[in-house]
C-alpha cells in the first residue's frame, strides 16, 4: 500500500487506509506526541567553528560544543580552498554516518569525515587530483571546514 499523507487542520496525517474510487481513512496512530514535537527544533546549531578559514585544515579530530545524541543531523558547511570566501555545504547528513566533502575547478579534491561520536568529528586529509596527467596527493589547502551544525 503507497505511504500517502494528506492535510488535514494543518497537520501532515499518514493515510492508514485507501478504500476504492480514491477515497482515504486518516488515522492518527504513528503521530508524534506534541512533547515529541516540542522537542523538535529545525533551527540550527553551530556545533563548531573553525576560528581561522584561511589556512591549510591538516587531518584532525574537532570537539563539538554538544554530545551527537542531541541531534538527528548534521552538515558541514566548508570552502573549496583556503583563499576561497564562498562556502559549500553538505546538506543534511543522518548523524550516525559519516561523508566525504568533495569539490573541482581545475582540480579534483575531497576530505573523508568519519562519523560523529560524542563530541568528537574526525577529519582526514584532503587528497586532490589536477585533471592534466595529475597525481593524487595530499593537499590540505583545499577542502577546509568552516562550520559544523546540528539539527535536533
Amino acid at each position: 500500500m503507497p505511504i500517502i499523507k494528506i492535510l488535514k487542520n494543518g497537520v501532515w496525517t499518514p493515510v492508514n487506509s485507501v478504500t476504492s474510487l480514491g477515497t482515504a481513512t486518516p488515522s492518527t496512530a504513528g503521530l508524534m506526541s506534541a512533547s515529541d514535537k516540542a522537542k523538535l527544533d529545525n533551527n540550527p546549531v553551530t556545533l563548531w567553528e573553525n576560528s581561522n578559514s584561511a589556512v591549510d585544515f591538516n587531518a584532525q579530530t574537532i570537539t563539538l560544543n554538544d554530545d551527537v545524541s542531541n541531534y538527528r543531523f548534521y552538515y558541514i558547511e566548508y570552502k573549496m580552498h583556503k583563499e576561497y570566501t564562498k562556502y559549500l555545504s553538505t546538506g543534511l547528513i543522518p548523524i550516525n554516518l559519516g561523508t566525504t566533502l568533495v569539490g573541482s575547478k581545475n582540480v579534483l579534491v575531497s576530505r573523508d569525515v568519519g562519523e560523529p561520536t560524542g563530541t568528537s568529528l574526525a577529519f582526514a586529509d584532503a587528497i586532490s587530483w589536477e585533471y592534466r596527467g595529475g597525481e593524487l596527493q595530499h593537499n590540505n589547502t583545499y577542502i577546509i571546514p568552516v562550520r559544523v551544525r546540528g539539527i535536533k
